[in-house]
Order: C-alpha cells, then sequence, then structure tokens
C-alpha cells in the first residue's frame, strides 16, 4: 500500500481540543504554525542533536498531517464545483471541446493552482 492511500485512510492524528473537547480551527493552527516559523531557523541552530532529531520527527509529523488536509480539501473542491456546475448546467464547452465550469478552469487542478 503506497503512502497515498495511507493518508487518505489514515490521517497523521488530531490535534489536541480546548477544554470544551473541540478540535482548535484551521486558522488558529495556521497562526501558531507563521509564529513557529518566524524564528524556527534561529531556535533551530541552537538545538543539540536529540533536540534537532525531535524538532525534524514533529515537523515531518505536522507536513503528513497537512499532506492529509489538502487531500481532504482538494476532494471537497473537487465535490463543490461539480456540484455547482450541475446546479447551473453543463457548463460552457471550450475551444478545444473541454467543458468548464462557472470559475473558468477546465478542472480542479488548475483551479486550486491558481489559488
Amino acid at each position: 500500500m503506497g503512502i497515498g492511500a495511507v493518508l487518505v485512510s489514515r490521517p497523521a492524528g488530531r490535534p489536541d481540543g480546548d477544554e470544551r473537547g473541540a478540535a482548535p480551527s484551521l486558522g488558529s493552527v495556521l497562526g501558531q504554525l507563521r509564529e513557529l516559523s518566524s524564528t524556527a531557523a534561529q531556535d533551530a541552530a541552537l538545538l543539540g542533536f536529540g533536540d534537532a532529531a525531535d524538532f525534524a520527527g514533529d515537523v515531518e509529523e505536522a507536513a503528513r498531517a497537512v499532506e492529509y488536509l489538502q487531500v481532504v480539501a482538494a476532494a471537497a473542491v473537487d465535490r463543490s464545483r461539480k456540484e455547482s456546475a450541475n446546479d447551473v448546467g453543463a457548463g460552457d464547452v471550450g475551444a478545444v471541446g473541454v467543458r468548464s465550469g462557472d470559475d473558468g478552469y477546465r478542472n480542479t487542478g488548475e483551479f486550486l493552482q491558481a489559488r
């Protein structure tokens, strides 16, 4: 089984919840990552081998979680684009005969790349 299948079937983990048991919002996690990133290079330069290895492991785990979220988000965008196109009709047929949705992109990949 490849890593793609693992990412889809089993995310890297769920972040700790707050006092109500609710998971933190993606916006708050993103803010924390930006804050951490602003001093990461300077902070990592001071780490010994063990702490550096732990830091690298934590970063790798975070990257796997982000990759999983990217798969989930892309699937949600793809599904909702198709639903939207079906709601307003079949879409326009372009010069090369490729159907496009109201957003002007031929497919979800192009749409996400442009964001």
